[in-house]
């Protein structure tokens, strides 16, 4: 799913445990923390105010930022997904399981 897992890893983090949720002994960020952080910049709220267990539509999350929220992945992380894989499930805990490198 990801073309470029090594990209992937050192950008977001690979994380351990559920959704990618601990970080790594180099200190990188978690993948879920990071795309709380981006999906929180792409609604202009604070990335706090973000669950990452509830469906982000429900947080005014739609398909015009959801497409430009893939777009950005694929450019800066070689995330390799299609909008309906996203869009099926929009929770940050699921995304950050289709997103974390298999090892």
């Amino acid at each position: 799913m990801v073309t470029d897992t090594e990209t992937l890893v050192r950008t977001l983090g690979k994380g351990t445990g559920e959704a990618g949720n601990t970080a790594t002994a180099t200190g990188a960020v978690p993948i879920v923390d990071r795309l709380r952080a981006d999906v929180a910049e792409a609604l202009g709220e604070d990335s706090a105010d973000l669950p990452v267990d509830e469906n982000l539509a429900d947080h005014g999350l739609d398909s015009i930022r959801l497409m430009s929220l893939l777009e950005r992945w694929r450019t800066e992380y070689g995330v390799d997904l299609a909008f309906p894989d996203l869009a099926e499930e929009p929770v940050l805990e699921r995304w950050a399981e289709l997103l974390a490198p298999r090892a």
